[in-house]
Parts: structure tokens; sequence; C-alpha cells
């Protein structure tokens, strides 16, 4: 899936019925902002942040009674324009 834009997304077409792991392969051609996979986590949402908060971390939070909260087991991370890129979500 080609998600060239200025704000990109790619919804994907699967409802998890419980665990899974998901697999994203991407390259952000220009820009310097995150990098953001928002998901299913439970019966709420959560996102995966590549290149965040403009500290280069990678980190998840989760959406909490209508409050994003950080789990900041962030690490380094600065993600090169034009580079591809996999992640892994488990």
């Amino acid at each position: 899936m080609n998600c060239a834009a200025a704000s990109s997304r790619g919804p994907l077409p699967y409802r998890p019925s419980g665990e899974y792991d998901f697999r994203v392969r991407f390259t952000r051609n220009s820009g310097v902002h995150s990098i953001a996979l928002m998901f299913v986590a439970g019966d709420g949402q959560a996102t995966f942040e590549i290149d965040a908060w403009g500290e280069h971390l990678a980190a998840s939070s989760r959406l909490a009674a209508a409050t994003w909260v950080s789990e900041r087991h962030a690490s380094p991370i600065r993600a090169t324009n034009g580079r591809e890129y996999t992640a892994r979500v488990e």
C-alpha cells in the first residue's frame, strides 16, 4: 500500500478477535514528524511512535478513559528520510 501524502493513513480491513502482532514496512520521504502506528488494543486504541516527540524516540502509548497514557518505555531512534524501515509490534 502506498500512502504518500502530507498526512498518510493506511487502514487495514481486519478486526482482531484477541492478541495479535503486525509488521509494517514504510519510508518517510520528507518531514521530521513522528511515524505513528495506531492499532486496536483491548477495548481501546494504542499507538507506537517512531522518531517521536521531537526527541528521536520510539515508544508506545494507549488510550485509557479518553486520555492518552504514554508507556514511555522509550528507545532512541532517528528516522532518515528516504530509507525503508520495517516495524513489528507484538
